[in-house]
């Protein structure tokens, strides 16, 4: 049987020879003091990772543009996962994972926001659209699916959603447009830019309107794999904490009603729209310790 790594060789994915550029700045917080954390990613591909030493954000440092990353999407990503978990995930695979996620977050939401209140809903990386099909049903809400992948929005529009086909930094629907809900569930990890994502958002929201977000607590993720390189990967641009997270809401002008701990290491959030706060940190003593465990994991296996 072939091991992990072969698998992964397999695939044909040369990383090192993709375009990839230098992070500058903090996309959280502007700051150019960067620590290098990772080196490799849990593939093994030279997908770097550094961290902000003003707010503790962590993100791939060289990463890819928008034109790598619809390639990768497009080509490489579900073969790569595939390869990891040694079994098939992709398009046809996907809906059964996704039904049992879309169960227990339409149970939450339902319960935050009641039936009848959500006219329209936005699912921004919403993939084959069984979340957002689910979410439909549950609370009569007319729902479009935003995904950068052709073959996941061909069978979110056979549910009968309507569909766009690129990244929420890019996406311009008609002018006007807002959405009683909006939903990026598992995908604030996979945004290009987190600041621009959240403004395109803050602005499609009805002001009355909610938004949610879910992230993987990637520190507990290398804590129980034993090493920061385990939760680093090349289709995660960004790596979130509950400290991070709340920040970036407060600057896009985001406030935090309920949250809870779901299932795989995920924390969700539900936001109601406030006014902005472009120059919101996490206190010093809560990056510092931050700081303090990304060092002591980052060490347990390089």
């Amino acid at each position: 049987m072939d091991t992990r790594a072969e698998r992964i060789a397999s695939v044909g994915y040369d990383h090192a020879a993709r375009v990839r550029y230098a992070v500058a700045r903090c996309n959280l917080c502007g700051s150019d003091r960067l620590e290098r954390v990772a080196s490799r990613d849990r593939y093994g591909y030279p997908a770097s990772a550094s961290g902000c030493a003003r707010c503790s954000l962590v993100f791939l440092d060289p990463r890819m543009d928008t034109d790598g990353y619809a390639d990768f999407y497009a080509k490489w990503y579900r073969p790569i996962v595939s390869a990891y978990h040694g079994r098939e995930i992709s398009a046809a695979t996907l809906p059964a994972d996704q039904r049992t996620y879309a169960a227990s977050l339409c149970d939450w939401l339902s319960g935050e926001l009641g039936t009848g209140a959500v006219a329209s809903l936005l699912d921004v990386g919403g993939s084959t659209g069984i979340v957002a099909a689910a979410l439909r049903d549950r609370l009569g809400a007319r729902a479009t699916v935003l995904d950068p992948s052709p073959e996941e929005l061909e069978v979110a529009a056979g549910l009968g959603l309507d569909t766009a086909a690129g990244f929420v930094e890019d996406y311009a629907p008609p002018a006007g447009t807002r959405f009683d809900l909006i939903t990026l569930c598992q995908t604030a990890d996979h945004l290009l830019d987190v600041a621009s994502a959240l403004a395109t958002i803050r602005e499609l929201v009805a002001d009355d309107g909610r938004f949610f977000v879910d992230i993987v607590d990637y520190l507990t993720v290398a804590e129980n794999k034993g090493g920061l390189v385990e939760a680093i990967k090349v289709d995660h641009p960004y790596y979130f904490s509950d400290l991070t997270i709340r920040t970036a809401l407060a600057r896009a002008g985001f406030r935090v009603v309920a949250t809870r701990e779901a299932a795989d290491q995920h924390l969700d959030y539900l936001c109601a729209p406030c006014e902005r706060r472009p120059d919101a940190l996490p206190e010093r003593a809560d990056v510092e310790a931050a700081w303090r465990r990304i060092r002591a994991i980052a060490a347990a296996r390089g």
